[in-house]
């Protein structure tokens, strides 16, 4: 279970990251791929 957690951490690092860093095209990308991971997953567990 803690390495889900730090794994969720390390996500909304790079999210927060992205939002705080609008010219950081790497970052977005790197947002956008976690936002299509965590909705499969949604979809899986709900």
């Amino acid at each position: 279970m803690d390495n889900i957690n730090a794994l969720a951490q390390k996500h909304i690092d790079i999210l927060v990251s992205a939002a705080m860093s609008p010219d950081d095209k790497t970052l977005h990308k790197e947002a956008t791929k976690l936002h299509g991971v965590v909705e499969c997953l949604k979809y899986i567990f709900t």
